[in-house]
């Protein structure tokens, strides 16, 4: 077999599993918390969470952050997003956007921290855009609750 043939071969072979998306480990840390007390004033995103919390059942919600295994912070903005230079994904929906048009994001942001021995260190955070029809169907704060339920309280 020529030298050539054999190459584009082993890269045909490699190339692939080079290139593809490492998978997100989740921290081992997680599977030791119980409860949650989620960080913040009385607002529509510590209720979204209180909510998606109360209805899981991977955690309970602790009276404070003193008691809890962790303690959630959670963000949220609504942000308007104009693309001019061609279609892009609108993340965690799978649509694309198109060309010219403006599109409202909901951006919300889960920033979990363990408590270890009084102090907190960041065990899990992610963020997801959701478009305005998307949100309305189900926050997403309640999505992002949802997934970590499900990387802390599924087995591997």
């Amino acid at each position: 077999m020529k030298p050539g043939i054999v190459y584009v071969l082993a890269m045909a072979l490699l190339l692939p599993s080079a290139l593809a998306k490492k998978e997100k480990k989740t921290d081992p840390r997680l599977k030791s918390v119980h409860t949650i007390f989620v960080n913040g004033k009385e607002d529509s995103w510590v209720t979204d969470a209180h909510e998606a919390l109360e209805r899981g059942k991977c955690f309970r919600l602790a009276p404070n952050a003193d008691s809890a295994d962790a303690v959630m912070t959670v963000l949220s903005s609504l942000e308007t997003e104009d693309y001019v230079t061609g279609p892009r994904p609108l993340g965690g929906v799978g649509e694309q956007v198109p060309v010219g048009s403006t599109e409202k994001v909901h951006r919300s942001t889960v920033i979990l921290k363990l408590n270890e021995g009084g102090k907190l260190k960041k065990v899990w955070t992610d963020t997801v855009g959701l478009s305005d029809s998307d949100e309305t169907k189900k926050s997403g704060i309640q999505r992002l609750i949802e997934k970590l339920s499900h990387e802390a309280c599924t087995e591997p």
